[in-house]
């Protein structure tokens, strides 16, 4: 039974990796305008790595393909291009539904004009009033913010909130994430979230031409058998 789990989970972590296949030429063009691209070969060799370190977790992280810290961390690299059917399909192999889709302009109120949308993908879970919640058991949902350019039509996500009921997903993304590197750094403060959690972060290289100091960030929220974290990159900078 654990050989067929870990079976399922390395098929899994290739559904992802061909997906990203099929999105080359997305890629091709990001790399053209000076964007970061990553072959089909090298995320599903980065993906089967994952799926092989995960033997020996907890047997619920296997029993479905799930979005991972590693496949999260892939995208929200800097330059990191893509559109809006890439998510579609990530997420629709990967057997969650998409629960939510809007399109606004981000910071509207103070000025901004940077077209975005707001997507949640997921299983029993809701995202509204800016609030995202379970309405089911088991659970597991994506939120994200899609910011993209409206003559090229592909754009970048820098920050990914995932909640879940599910320990063995919250225990390997936990390791997998103090593996990269990432480290306690404080608590965060619960007035300016809402909430209580801890802050952990890895620097990133220097942006050139500023002097900001750029890093990898997971912000957890978890509490009480309910799986909350953020995980993202933090340019200092507005997008």
């Amino acid at each position: 039974m654990k050989q067929n789990r870990i079976i399922r989970s390395l098929l899994a972590l290739s559904v992802a990796g061909l997906v990203l296949c099929s999105f080359s030429a997305c890629r091709q063009k990001s790399s053209s305008e000076g964007g970061k691209q990553l072959s089909a070969e090298d995320y599903a060799r980065k993906m089967a790595k994952a799926a092989a370190d995960s033997v020996g977790a907890p047997a619920e992280a296997e029993d479905s393909a799930l979005f991972t810290y590693a496949m999260a961390m892939e995208i929200v690299q800097p330059r990191y291009k893509c559109d809006e059917k890439f998510f579609a399909s990530l997420f629709g192999d990967l057997d969650l539904l998409m629960q939510f889709s809007e399109r606004y302009v981000s910071d509207a109120d103070w000025g901004g004009d940077s077209p975005a949308i707001s997507y949640c993908f997921g299983n029993n879970v809701k995202y509204e009033d800016y609030k995202f919640t379970p309405t089911g058991s088991p659970y597991f949902g994506v939120h994200f913010n899609f910011f993209f350019d409206e003559s090229r039509k592909t754009g970048a996500v820098r920050q990914f909130t995932i909640i879940t009921s599910n320990s063995g997903w919250y225990e390997k993304f936990m390791s997998d994430m103090k593996a990269d590197g990432l480290k306690y750094v404080s608590n965060v403060d619960p007035d300016v979230y809402g909430k209580k959690g801890k802050m952990y972060h890895k620097k990133a290289d220097p942006v050139e031409g500023t002097t900001e100091q750029p890093f990898y960030y997971v912000y957890d929220f978890s509490v009480d058998g309910v799986y909350d974290v953020e995980v993202g990159y933090d340019g200092g900078l507005d997008m």
